[in-house]
């Protein structure tokens, strides 16, 4: 049988007895290279040193066989490739030719002596050839790799037959046991076919298969203690009441526990790869398979919920989403854990409904203490400025222009004076004067004084039912609240205009809808509504609108009373309040209020019939 594993090792031995090999002729060859250009230097420093002055000499006489004979012997030194001599005078002389492509050039200058002085008279060109000097490291690079190759290949023939022999044959053998061994047969052990160890010591192979025959016989005790550990993981999960289940990276159920499936209303063959889409309802597999497919993407746990029509109904589930990993820790599914939370849901949504409902009693009881203080002193004082303006009147002409004047500030206070009866009235300081009223009339006198009051740019459109019904109620505050409503709704377009519409029309309230206000009985009601076009009102606002003193508006165009005025009236009138808002922006609001009808016919005065 051939050793892949003997080959790998030989190959490795090979390459990195290579590399070692290079590594060495690389310094090698770097050594001889440097000595050989060592040795031009020197002799480069030999001709300097030794020759210049006999040539100079030789030039200077003009004695052209000894030039040439010097010439010659120089031309003997090695590598030394070309000679030239050119004297001042004209002369030249030559030895050799540049044939390399690699070679070292030096000139020097020739110099006589003459009457202490030193004259030049020519110079001494040549050119030592390094060509050679590569060629000759090139042989000795390429002799030092072909032995050690020959060598290399000797010692790895050597060790792959001894590991062949001392480890491979031995490794197939437990392998090919391996492969046919049942871990039933706990008694069945493995023997190496070789002889032993000298000196009776084991090695590593003996070590691996003791290990082994221990591990076998063990093996049949642990699989029986892993059945029961499953029997007893099954009992858990079939035991809890949460929904257990596991996907795989197409949204598969691999498994699912029996709270699951009852969840789904389905069998467990109905259940097993299928996925949610086809289990599910199109909008709950929609909400899942987007979380599934947010935590095997991104790999990390989800805890979340999920709100869900199942087998129960409308349901909310509180959801642990975890990646289901193999041994390699790639994703490749999803285990989830999944708790019916909708009981809890309702508790809290009743919990919020009646804190919200406690503070805003809270809230207007507040402001109503606050207000009645604040309207009875003020009443004081419009007694004050009403008393004395009547009796500057009496004493002034009618035809003087300051009785005139006198009569618009007397208009003025009692319009404040039946401002403070709605303030008395909102903060249950004073009798309210309830009748039978249809509200029709009441909403085109409102909307006849805010035309004189409200720019041009808005447009005031009415639809008004004459066959709406009656309700109890004072038309002074009904007033107040359509006032209060198409201010507000004139207040958010009067930088850009727009168009209100006020419709008051017969309505029934279901149950589920008057249950969202203490105290209202479904049936027939009077529905009046406020409807704009302006920039709308951010969701993040819509819960605080009714709250005293809460406004978007800056300084000094908005007390952050009116809607909490028009709250108090429509509750006191045992009504209720809606805001509408589409999320888009610019796409305005509506107010829709709600009184209940009465029997009978309106009442000709404002008192009680």
């Amino acid at each position: 049988m051939k050793s892949r594993i003997g080959y790998r090792l030989v190959v490795l031995i090979v390459l990195f007895s290579s590399f070692i090999t290079l590594i060495a002729t690389a310094i090698q060859i770097y050594a001889d290279y440097r000595n050989g250009l060592g040795k031009i230097d020197n002799y480069l420093g030999l001709i300097e040193e030794s020759y210049l002055q006999s040539l100079g000499n030789s030039v200077w006489t003009y004695n052209e066989k000894q030039i040439q004979l010097q010439l010659n012997g120089l031309s003997r030194l090695p590598d030394m490739e070309y000679l030239r001599i050119e004297s001042d005078v004209g002369g030249v002389w030559s030895v050799g030719a540049i044939q390399s492509r690699n070679r070292i050039e030096k000139t020097f200058s020739l110099t006589h002596h003459r009457q202490d002085r030193e004259a030049t008279i020519g110079t001494l060109q040549l050119a030592f050839s390094l060509d050679n000097l590569y060629g000759r490291l090139i042989r000795k690079t390429a002799a030092i790799l072909a032995s050690n190759a020959v060598k290399a290949f000797l010692v790895s023939g050597f060790i792959l037959l001894i590991f062949q022999l001392l480890v491979t044959r031995h490794l197939a053998s437990l392998a090919r046991w391996l492969n046919r061994h049942d871990a039933a047969k706990a008694g069945e052990t493995f023997q190496l076919d070789r002889k032993g160890s000298a000196g009776g010591k084991q090695d590593e192979l003996d070590e691996v298969v003791d290990a082994i025959n221990r591990m076998q016989v063990n093996l049949k005790s642990h699989i029986d203690e892993l059945k029961d550990s499953h029997a007893l993981f099954n009992a858990i999960i079939e035991g809890t009441t949460d929904a257990i289940f596991l996907k795989d990276l197409e949204g598969r159920y691999l498994m699912a526990n029996g709270a699951a499936l009852m969840a789904m209303g389905k069998t467990r063959e109905e259940t097993i790869s299928r996925t949610d889409a086809e289990i599910f309802p199109p909008e709950s597999a929609a909400v899942i398979e987007a979380i599934d497919a947010d935590v095997m993407t991104s790999g990390e746990a989800r805890l979340v919920e999920e709100e869900l029509l199942t087998a129960y109904g409308q349901t909310w589930w509180l959801s642990n989403k975890s990646p289901y990993r193999d041994g390699h820790g790639r994703v490749i599914g999803l285990i989830g854990i999944s708790r019916n939370i909708t009981n809890r849901k309702k508790a809290e949504a009743e919990k919020d409904r009646l804190e919200a409902q406690l503070r805003q009693s809270q809230k207007l009881e507040s402001i109503g203490t606050l207000a009645g203080g604040i309207a009875h002193d003020f009443n004081n004082i419009l007694a004050a400025i009403i008393g004395y303006a009547d009796m500057a009147q009496d004493k002034i002409p009618k035809d003087d222009p300051a009785y005139r004047m006198i009569s618009q500030v007397l208009k003025a206070s009692n319009r404040a004076k039946e401002l403070v009866q709605h303030i008395l009235a909102f903060s249950r300081k004073t009798d309210r004067q309830l009748g039978r009223i249809a509200i029709g009339p009441i909403v085109k006198e409102a909307l006849k004084l805010l035309r004189a009051s409200i720019p041009t740019t808005i447009d005031i459109r009415h639809r008004i039912d004459p066959d709406a019904g009656v309700i109890l109620a004072d038309p002074t505050q009904i007033h107040q609240i359509v006032i209060n409503l198409c201010t507000n709704a004139a207040q958010a377009m009067e930088e850009t205009g727009g168009r209100i519409e006020v419709v008051v029309e017969n309505a029934d309230l279901d149950r589920d809808a008057a249950a969202l206000e203490p105290g209202l009985e479904p049936g027939r009601c009077v529905k009046l509504s406020v409807g704009d076009s302006g920039p709308g009102i951010d969701p993040a606002h819509i819960h605080k609108i009714f709250d005293p003193y809460f406004t978007t508006k800056e300084v000094g165009k908005g007390s952050g009373m009116g809607l909490a005025v028009v709250h108090g009236i429509v509750q006191s009138h045992g009504g209720m309040i809606q805001v509408h808002c589409d999320p888009r922006p610019e796409s305005g609001a509506n107010f829709d209020v709600y009184f209940p009808r009465i029997q009978g016919e309106p009442a000709r005065s404002g008192g009680v019939k």
